[in-house]
């Protein structure tokens, strides 16, 4: 993976909380999460993997959402070419199967001791990154096709796979999935080049409707949570694939500072891997 350098990051932006090299992201099973260097939290909510500079510890929680975004992000600004070398430890095809639990089912990190190695912890959230970075990797069907097929079949295409809270193990009730997410299976057949799914794209100028709709709504709301990078990543992916009437004018609707600086306040927290933001600040700076 080509990193940034927060020296050089764009417009020279400076987090209020402590950075580290992109690389100590990683743990040593190669995979991103959220570096954790206080004892009490490690201790809390641990033991996590240690991370790559030996210094802290990487809480997997948010993997398989840090990861899709930072891989598709990749694709975008370096082509999808890029993805078939380390990004930066290990080949992205490699980095999904780790987090591809089976049976049509992913998990938010592959550590089997932690809670987030559970197949029925990945949510809407997680999910909508995953599948959009699956569609920059070569031979990813034989994951994305379970996982569809599964959504449908065992969950009418209507319902998440989350089933459990995270961190604990009370049960809770999945989340509705709708539109969003079946235009993000159309697209991804799309981008991964299988051309019958083109005659689906009729289909998009409906379920685009939703993201419209959530254009609005985030414009309205000052909220800085993981959303924000979803919404943004999304809107960008359906602009420039498959593009409809309602996902242009959701892009050209888009303020775009605002989001960006919604987007850095999330990630100023001395955890998460600010490097993933920087690159879809530079993805939304050039389009």
């Amino acid at each position: 993976m080509k990193l940034i350098n927060n020296e050089n990051a764009t417009e020279q932006y400076k987090y209020k909380l402590p950075t580290r090299k992109e690389i100590d992201y990683y743990d040593m099973s190669g995979v991103l999460g959220k570096y954790e260097n206080n004892l009490d939290s490690i201790i809390k909510d641990g033991p996590f993997l240690l991370s790559l500079d030996g210094r802290g510890m990487i809480d997997g929680g948010d993997t398989t959402f840090h990861t899709g975004h930072a891989l598709s992000a990749q694709a975008i600004l370096h082509g999808k070419d890029s993805l078939k070398g380390k990004c930066p430890i290990l080949d992205a095809d490699t980095m999904m199967k780790k987090l591809y639990a089976g049976k049509g089912l992913y998990r938010r990190h592959p550590d089997k001791k932690m809670w987030y190695s559970e197949n029925n912890r990945v949510g809407r959230d997680q999910q909508k990154p995953v599948i959009m970075a699956e569609s920059f990797i070569k031979g990813s069907w034989k994951r994305v096709v379970p996982f569809i097929l599964r959504h449908f079949i065992l969950r009418l295409g209507l319902f998440e796979a989350k089933t459990k809270d995270n961190g604990n193990d009370y049960s809770k009730v999945p989340t509705l999935t709708f539109f969003t997410i079946w235009a993000s299976y159309i697209r991804y057949f799309i981008a991964a080049g299988f051309w019958p799914a083109k005659v689906l794209i009729p289909l998009l100028w409906i379920f685009d409707i939703e993201i419209f709709i959530n254009g609005k709504i985030k414009a309205k709301s000052q909220y800085a949570d993981k959303d924000v990078l979803n919404h943004i990543a999304y809107s960008y992916w359906f602009a420039t694939c498959s593009n409809t009437y309602f996902s242009r004018k959701n892009m050209e609707n888009m303020d775009r500072e605002d989001m960006i600086a919604r987007l850095r306040h999330y990630y100023d927290d001395g955890r998460c891997p600010f490097f993933v933001a920087e690159m879809w600040v530079q993805i939304l700076r050039k389009n």
